[in-house]
């Protein structure tokens, strides 16, 4: 036979070559065939099953419109043996209320220029143009906090708890 052609039927107990898929089929009867399957089955159950690692589940978080301005909780860190490092607040801005723009005209009634309008994913602005705070977040914005620091947030006054929808 030349080089190169396979051999469409190799010698009895001969192992195939390469890719030659074929062979396998030709050298292995339908008892040897089975009793491999079942030996691979119960190699594969007699190994642990390894289940991907599981992330932390999210902390629930609760929703509240703040009554005052406030500066959201930092957590300590867990994995910090000195409990001297603490973790970034917690918290998700839902957005603010922007109040209607109402002017009064030559006669004395009012006009309403803008009406108001909920704006998302921006906190409430200062009340004082030039006034600022790392991580303050100003009275009237609607804020999602962790259910722990929400508690705080209600028993304090600070924030009203809102229902989500």
């Amino acid at each position: 036979m030349p080089k190169g052609i396979p051999n469409p039927k190799p010698a009895p107990g001969a192992q195939p070559v390469g890719n030659d898929f074929a062979n396998v089929a030709l050298t292995e009867t339908e008892d040897e065939t089975l009793a491999r399957m079942i030996a691979e089955d119960e190699a594969a159950k007699s190994q642990p099953v390894v289940s991907p690692p599981v992330a932390p589940a999210a902390p629930k978080m609760v929703r509240a419109k703040l009554l005052r301005n406030y500066r959201p909780q930092e957590a300590l860190d867990p994995t910090d043996p000195a409990k001297k490092r603490r973790l970034a607040p917690v918290f998700e801005i839902v957005g603010h209320l922007k109040p209607a723009v109402v002017v009064r005209n030559v006669l004395g009634k009012e006009e309403i220029l803008e009406p108001e309008k909920f704006i998302d994913d921006e906190a409430a602005p200062s009340p004082k143009a030039g006034v600022g705070f790392a991580d303050k977040i100003w009275a009237g914005t609607i804020v999602r906090f962790t259910a722990e620091e929400a508690r705080y947030i209600r028993a304090n006054g600070i924030g009203e708890i809102e229902i989500d929808d």
